[in-house]
């Protein structure tokens, strides 16, 4: 499984509101020696917060960057 793949069920599990440990605790469950380990949950946690919280809606000029 790719990395980007790993990140995206980690934001998942992460908006349905799962804490670190569990998210990391499943993901290991589920990919053994593949997952990532806790700290790379914990940081990519962050970085999705992070982002979520730059990207709520704002009034004014439209961005120009379009996912």
């Amino acid at each position: 499984m790719e990395k980007k793949e790993k990140r995206s069920i980690n934001n998942y599990l992460h908006v349905r509101g799962q804490s670190v440990q569990k998210i990391h605790l499943d993901v290991k469950e589920v990919l053994e020696n593949d997952a990532p380990s806790q700290a790379t949950v914990y940081r990519w946690t962050a970085a999705f917060t992070a982002c979520s919280a730059v990207d709520e809606h704002r009034s004014g000029r439209p961005s120009d960057l379009y996912i």
